[in-house]
């Protein structure tokens, strides 16, 4: 990840933040360009993850939020990106564990 949250942070507010990928001599996948707790009072407005070049990419830009960045797809952004976003994805993996039991 190219942005994390502490785990003990409860509020946090961002406003264009990137992440970046460029693996030059290794192919490199990160799951998620930022991460954030499990909390209320997360806000990210407007982010984005960029390929720049090399090997791999980015699944996700917040979370497990947010549209993968690789050679074929080399920009994407997260305009709005709020903690009930993020409790309701919990929730659906969650229940698809639930599910595979």
């Amino acid at each position: 990840m190219g942005y994390k949250v502490a785990d003990n942070v409860t509020n946090h507010d961002a406003w264009g933040v990137g992440v970046y990928t460029f693996f030059r001599d290794y192919s490199v996948t990160v799951i998620n360009g930022i991460q954030t707790p499990a909390t209320n009072g997360i806000n990210f407005v407007d982010s984005l993850a960029v390929y720049l070049n090399g090997g791999g990419g980015i699944v996700n830009i917040i979370d497990h939020d947010g549209k993968q960045v690789s050679s074929s797809q080399q920009v994407s952004w997260e305009c709005d990106y709020h903690e009930v976003k993020k409790i309701n994805q919990a929730k659906k993996e969650a229940e698809e564990m639930f599910l595979q039991k």
